[in-house]
């Protein structure tokens, strides 16, 4: 399998260095930034599979650096996961975030969170993978991923895979 990697983006300290720790104990390779300024810096300089985002922070607030990353074609397939004390994140667009994760929560929630958008990023890849280069398979169009996300690409691959098993 893979190394993962996941960006780590949370002003406490604390918190920060507790999460990394979780996700590096389950095998990711973990990048930790303290504000949404450095996590923009960060997915330029080195781009993750995966963003653990909290809301209220410094310099950039969550919703302000997840927009910066996503306004960006070579960065907007990335899934962030919000992560926040506040609940329920009403002033945010639709769509922006992949999931909202409510602070405090426990560690195997975050792994599940984490492992299932992974899996799924995957899974369509394997999926267009395969259709691109085998001779038993088919594929009409070009696929969405990773310009629109991960649901327009898994409705693409619902409509137009074939994928002939024999």
């Amino acid at each position: 399998m893979p190394e993962i990697t996941i960006l780590v983006v949370d002003d406490f300290d604390d918190a920060r260095e507790l999460i990394t720790l979780i996700f590096q104990d389950a095998g990711y390779r973990v990048m930790g930034a303290r504000n949404g300024r450095e996590a923009v810096e960060q997915v330029l300089a080195d781009p993750p599979d995966i963003i653990l985002m909290d809301i209220f922070m410094p310099e950039f607030d969550g919703i302000e650096a997840t927009q910066k990353i996503k306004a960006n074609p070579r960065f907007s397939h990335i899934p962030v996961i919000a992560f926040t004390a506040k609940g329920p994140l009403s002033n945010s667009p639709a769509g922006l975030f992949a999931a909202t994760l409510t602070k405090p929560c426990p560690p195997s929630v975050l792994l599940e969170a984490v492992a299932k958008w992974m899996e799924g990023a995957r899974w369509v890849k394997l999926v267009v993978k395969l259709a691109r280069r085998s001779q038993r398979a088919s594929y009409r169009g070009e696929c969405p991923l990773p310009e629109r996300g991960l649901k327009p690409a898994f409705a693409w691959a619902s409509r137009n895979l074939t994928i002939l098993c024999y």
